[in-house]
């Protein structure tokens, strides 16, 4: 009886999940993220293999940016689009630091140095002068084996490294996207300690305690396991996109809030798995990656997509331009589908 029951459990896990393609069996994208420029024509993206690559969306073109012995994540441009800020770390287990490299020169410049805390997700505010990121203040032996970062904040420091500022205190579990604001706020996706309190979505300014915005305080769904992640602000600075199963557990759709709507609603989905949506710069599209892969232990493996306020999406890119940059052909282009799939 329990040998039945378990064979079923696994079966239905796999069903929900997605079969892994013997293709991508031993792949892994959990370093995959990108950015959009601020004219919107070009990527920047962190591969699987821990380089950082420039994508060129009309002419589907990759091009190398670092090729190092580092782990290289979170890239994000400068407002100008002539800087890249990133996370970089020697190894899985060392701490991660800040850096700027120069487009045009090509020189890189470390921003942080700390060895004893773990710096990721950076990106440049509005005016360019300054960097906001995660810190994590903690290395602990995690439960299944292996050490974790956690503890995190949100920090900003000047782009000469100056100037270091703790803007919350607030010890996270997990931070996601940290997105600076013309107004001065920076908006955030967090999990605080504890399983029972899924990611929500904060708003900080300095010298400020920080404020949720989604979902409303108080508002208990035990099925919700993430009301935001990845956050990205509109071009009119009120709009937001972000990621969130609040519609059906562990389904991350693409989502967005209009201005100061209380409410916020599905825009498109194309897998379980969908992450770092951003907005070109009318505001009436939306890149995304979606999960639509599986490898061996079931974890996503994303390809680039697009959708419309509307809700028709078009694949920019399949998989294998974060697997195999360096071999990327252009696809056929995909013709726009409803967003989202039958569930």
């Amino acid at each position: 009886m329990h040998r039945c029951v378990t064979v079923i459990a696994i079966v239905s896990l796999v069903l929900m999940l997605g079969c892994p393609s013997v293709e991508n069996a031993g792949v892994e994208h959990n370093n995959v993220c990108i950015d959009l420029s601020p004219d919107g024509d070009t990527l920047v993206f962190a591969s699987a293999d821990g380089d950082l690559y420039l994508f060129d969306i009309a002419e589907s073109i990759a091009t190398r940016l670092t090729a190092t012995d580092r782990i290289e994540s979170y890239p994000s441009f400068s407002p100008d689009g002539t800087q890249i800020v990133f996370a970089a770390t020697e190894d899985e287990m060392a701490p991660s630091r800040i850096y700027i490299r120069d487009l045009g020169d090509h020189s890189i410049i470390a921003v942080t140095e700390d060895n004893e805390q773990s710096d990721i997700l950076p990106r440049f505010t509005p005016d360019g002068k300054r960097i906001v990121f995660a810190r994590a203040y903690r290395h602990r032996p995690y439960s299944l084996g292996g050490w974790t970062w956690d503890m995190w904040d949100v920090c900003s420091i000047g782009t000469d490294g100056a100037g270091f500022a703790r803007l919350t205190e607030e010890g996270y579990y997990q931070l996601y996207r940290i997105v600076p604001r013309a107004d001065g706020d920076f908006v955030y996706a967090a999990d605080r300690i504890g399983l029972e309190n899924p990611a929500a979505l904060y708003t900080v300014s300095p010298n400020n305690q920080p404020t949720q915005l989604i979902p409303k305080a108080g508002t208990n769904n035990t099925d919700v396991h993430a009301w935001v992640s990845d956050p990205m602000v509109g071009p009119d600075g009120k709009t937001l996109t972000f990621c969130s199963d609040f519609t059906k557990p562990f389904w991350y759709d693409v989502c967005i809030k209009m201005g100061d709507a209380k409410s916020q609603g599905l825009v498109g989905s194309k897998s379980r798995y969908n992450r770092y949506p951003d907005f070109f710069p009318s505001g009436e599209r939306i890149v995304f990656l979606a999960g639509t892969e599986f490898n061996a232990g079931n974890r996503a493996i994303y390809s680039l997509w697009e959708v419309s306020l509307s809700g028709q999406t078009k694949e920019l890119a399949t998989s294998d331009l974060f697997t195999n940059p360096t071999n990327w052909l252009a696809p056929k282009r995909a013709e726009p589908s409803d967003a989202t799939e039958s569930r």
